[in-house]
């Protein structure tokens, strides 16, 4: 992405800008990058974030069980209503009616928005590192 800084320095606006001043829990916020990152197979995503997931106050067994979350008790309800939203942007192309019912009845407009618009943001990370097959630093392998 650096060989075309000015695309690069807005992306990353939006991205800082996502990360550090919005309104989500940061958890909530952390859990839906994560599942974006797993549903489209990014690993140097999913190797970036599962430190800060963890730091953000997800749990490993959280992570652990991510992959089947909808069978999992390890998610309350708004990261349930989250973690559908992250499924349906990021597998479907955008959420569904019941899933934006969802985020509507557990979430103020602005972290609907939020929401939306992360999982919408790390799914297009995501196809952007896997179509120029971006690799996990060796720091952070294995």
């Amino acid at each position: 992405m650096f060989n075309n800084p000015a695309v690069t320095a807005k992306v990353g606006a939006l991205g800082e800008h996502l990360r550090f001043h919005g309104v989500l829990p940061d958890a909530v916020r952390e859990l839906v990058i994560l599942r974006c990152s797993q549903v489209s197979g990014v690993t140097y995503e999913w190797g970036h974030h599962v430190p800060m997931a963890l730091k953000a106050g997800v749990s490993q067994a959280q992570i652990d069980a991510l992959k089947d979350w909808p069978s999992s008790e390890a998610f309350d309800a708004k990261e349930r209503a989250a973690l559908r939203v992250a499924d349906e942007v990021t597998r479907d192309g955008g959420a569904s009616a019941e899933g934006m019912a969802a985020l509507q009845a557990l979430f103020p407009p602005e972290a609907q928005v939020e929401l939306v618009l992360t999982a919408s943001f790390y799914a297009c990370v995501g196809r952007f590192l896997n179509s120029f097959a971006v690799e996990l630093e060796p720091w952070f392998k294995g």
